[in-house]
């Protein structure tokens, strides 16, 4: 395993641990009472970026892993990008979720993410969208959950307290085709957000595309208007799911089902479950 960069983002304040000097009798309670109060310092999560070597195709795959601040078990969720997308996609609610007590891994797939944008524009990939990367990225995720497990396996540091568990080409005039995805879904652990006027890069998690990426992909001004809100809306409801069906928070499923209830929901949006 190669280790290409470990980046921490800055602690919060710590509780002090001395009390200052020339305080008070009175003063010195007080300030003994309020440390007592604010407890422990709390660590910051850890955003980690690495490369793991699928030996069996001689592949790189760049990962990236957001350790939780709490000791585990943490389960582990593999986020896989969409098409011109990459590791650092799904910021948003990637940290969400790692802030709720999971270990989430990024992975990016080589040959269909965001270089094939950079290099060949929106022709590079449509060229890119082909059977053959799809095959691709369906054994990048095999790599990395097989990955994952023997890290596990061999208790390597942090990973003995994992728990393993429209159309950018315009094919389509709505997103109703893709609709169709839950309903061929077994009934029971499923669930189906509908987002009224959010376009295909609305559930990329990151603007990591800038402008130069969305004049590629011809993104309407609607979509863009609506984007934080809708990134708001993502990940709230995708951190409530994990909750619920990965931590067995009964609270996180009922506020699930209040969700069109909550601000933010327009008239437009729906939100199937079961």
């Amino acid at each position: 395993m190669r280790l290409n960069a470990v980046m921490k983002p800055t602690p919060g304040p710590r509780p002090l641990s001395t009390p200052p000097t020339g305080l008070t009798r009175r003063d010195t309670l007080a300030w003994a009472a309020l440390a007592i109060l604010a407890g422990p310092a709390r660590a910051a999560p850890e955003v980690q970026d690495d490369t793991w070597r699928d030996t069996a195709r001689g592949r790189d795959i760049p990962v990236r892993l957001r350790w939780p601040a709490h000791p585990g078990p943490w389960p582990l969720l593999v986020y896989s990008h969409g098409l011109g997308g990459s590791r650092q996609g799904a910021d948003a609610w990637g940290q969400a979720w790692c802030e709720a007590g999971f270990l989430v891994l990024h992975l990016q797939h080589p040959g269909s993410d965001a270089e094939v944008l950079r290099r060949g524009g929106l022709a590079g990939l449509r060229a890119a969208g082909n059977g053959q990367q799809l095959i691709a990225r369906a054994a990048d995720v095999r790599a990395v959950l097989d990955g994952a497990g023997r890290r596990q396996r061999d208790g390597d540091t942090r990973w003995a307290s994992v728990r393993l568990d429209a159309d950018p080409f315009g094919g389509h005039q709505t997103g109703e085709p893709r609709a169709r995805v839950y309903e061929g879904l077994p009934p029971g652990q499923r669930a189906f957000l509908w987002l009224d006027g959010a376009d295909h890069g609305s559930f990329g998690g990151s603007r990591e595309l800038g402008r130069s990426g969305r004049r590629i992909l011809n993104r309407a001004q609607s979509a863009l208007a609506l984007e934080d809100t809708h990134r708001t809306l993502v990940t709230r409801l995708s951190t409530l799911w994990w909750r619920q069906h990965l931590l067995g928070d009964a609270d996180a499923g009922t506020e699930l089902q209040a969700a069109p209830l909550q601000p933010g929901w327009s008239a437009g949006d729906r939100l199937t479950l079961g």
